[in-house]
């Protein structure tokens, strides 16, 4: 049943979007699941044995970029991506208004450029808020809730960071040139379909690493967009054999690149998820915002 009614959100979205800047939703399912089943026995169990709310919301951010609600659509866009041959030289700064006004400095328009980053490492910081209520008060089931939302918004956008197309000018055929349109071949809707074409037991036949914090949160973050945006070569040289959105997958080495993005997306989502938990403890919660007493109707 459950397949069913996500093969009916993959068909919705398709039909809503010909280019989504995003793994189609069965493949932030598998990779947010498989994520959730890596963490290490240090994590609470209700956040590790929650995959199927997390991957429920994992699948949000796309919802909420779509025309029937122009003006979320207009502030989540911007979120999915980032074209980083546009910040030249320049290193990304660690906040949202040190990014805007380079942005300003550099006449580059957020939605030109995309903000993943951002949307990332506050995804992170709102889960690490989450879980340190939730330690202070385990046995309130609204912070277990708050904690699951805040997780399936955070893979979601982790998985993205691993998409190399999310991170380049090049993200829908190469443009010869920084100010040039996107060619619009098509290649990003066919390389957002390759996780649906490969069976998760495919994928994740061998266990992944067991997830460790990064020790500093932003170095994490551009490192691992970093590599990502080094494998948008390697995305082009497979063009030929990516087959089609609708087409069965037949070649092996985009096979074995697919689930090789799969893990890394499985991984950094589990990665982060361990940092919020690491930083928990670090953020005191004023009494203000006491969550002993509710209510459990």
């Amino acid at each position: 049943m459950r397949r069913a009614r996500l093969a009916l959100a993959v068909a919705v979205l398709l039909a809503a979007a010909p280019v989504a800047r995003a793994w189609h939703p069965a493949g932030h399912d598998m990779i947010t699941r498989a994520a959730l089943e890596s963490l290490p026995e240090a994590v609470p169990g209700f956040l590790r044995l929650g995959a199927d709310r997390v991957a429920h919301v994992s699948l949000d951010p796309d919802l909420h970029r779509r025309d029937a609600t122009p003006a979320l659509k207009a502030q989540a866009g911007p979120e999915h991506y980032c074209d980083l041959e546009l910040l030249g030289d320049a290193a990304l700064p660690e906040s949202r208004p040190a990014f805007r006004a380079l942005l300003r400095e550099k006449g580059i328009a957020v939605e030109r450029i995309g903000a993943l980053p951002y949307a990332l490492v506050e995804a992170t910081e709102r889960l690490a808020i989450a879980l340190a209520e939730h330690r202070k008060w385990p046995g309130n089931p609204h912070l277990r809730a708050k904690c699951w939302h805040h997780a399936g918004i955070l893979a979601h956008y982790a998985a993205d960071a691993c998409m190399p197309l999310h991170l380049t000018i090049h993200y829908d055929g190469r443009v010869p040139a920084l100010e040039a349109d996107s060619p619009r071949t098509g290649i990003h809707e066919r390389v957002d379909a390759l996780p649906a074409k490969i069976a998760p037991g495919r994928v994740f036949t061998e266990p992944l690493p067991e997830a460790e914090p990064f020790d500093d949160l932003w170095q994490g973050v551009r490192t691992a967009l970093r590599k990502s945006h080094g494998r948008v070569d390697r995305v082009y040289a497979l063009e030929p054999d990516i087959p089609a959105a609708d087409a069965a997958l037949a070649d092996e080495s985009v096979r074995e690149w697919t689930v090789a993005q799969c893990r890394r997306a499985a991984q950094l989502t589990a990665r982060l998820i361990v940092t919020a938990l690491s930083r928990a403890d670090e953020i005191p919660i004023p009494p203000a915002f006491d969550r002993s007493d509710y209510d459990a109707r």
